[in-house]
């Protein structure tokens, strides 16, 4: 019993519920949480994936233990940490006709038709919001649910897209596509990680946020 005990005590044991949105998910915690899981392999995880609004609502509502989220929102009610950057990226088809071969600018490629994620996703409404902030409007030709069907979209020649670099440098050589840097300070956007509390988390939990920001620091 007492070393049952000491198993908890120390964050060994235990269970964590995640809420991420799909930038996190597709590009860092798949790496993060397998080196996780190494150091702590009897605490479970509840992975889930949403929207960072439904993030917030569900740390907020103690239905998850830590948010994993993006875009410029102000959480007063959350302990708020930051987790990774996310660097943003056009992406287009080999044979699409716009070939920029330099870092471009949003106004350079907005008047194009647009692959897209469908609403409720934070990267499409923080894309319409730096349009509207540039005075700009998005021509959105098509809608998908998920990164790889927006990649799909543009390989098929629908459009470009704008995605987590992540999302795409892995497809390069396998998939039709091609991609280049975005010359906007919005292009580098910051995950953040959110905890309703963090001197009331369980050890468990704490252990997980721990070694979560120990990956930022040792990313730079």
């Amino acid at each position: 019993m007492e070393n049952q005990m000491h198993d908890f005590a120390t964050g060994a044991k235990g269970s964590v519920r995640i809420a991420a949105n799909t930038s996190a998910i597709t590009q860092f915690l798949p790496e993060d949480l397998a080196g996780f899981a190494e150091n702590y392999p009897d605490v479970r995880i509840d992975l889930s994936e949403r929207t960072s609004e439904e993030i917030l609502t569900a740390v907020r509502d103690g239905l998850a233990d830590l948010g994993i989220f993006s875009g410029m929102v102000e959480e007063p009610e959350l302990e708020v940490l930051t987790y990774r950057l996310d660097t943003l990226v056009v992406v287009m088809g080999k044979e699409h006709p716009y070939r920029p071969d330099h870092p471009v600018k949003f106004a350079e490629f907005a008047k194009l038709d647009m692959v897209g994620l469908q609403s409720g996703s934070s990267l499409q409404a923080f894309l319409e919001v730096c349009a509207g902030e540039q005075g700009l409007t998005l021509k959105t030709r098509v809608e998908t649910l998920s990164f790889d069907g927006v990649r799909r979209m543009v390989e098929a020649g629908l459009g470009i897209a704008v995605l987590p670099l992540g999302a795409v440098e892995p497809y390069l050589e396998s998939a039709q596509l091609r991609m280049q840097e975005i010359d906007e300070d919005w292009a580098v956007r910051t995950l953040k990680l959110a905890v309703k509390d963090l001197s009331a988390v369980s050890n468990a939990v704490r252990a997980l946020v721990e070694h979560l920001i120990a990956q930022n620091l040792t990313d730079k």
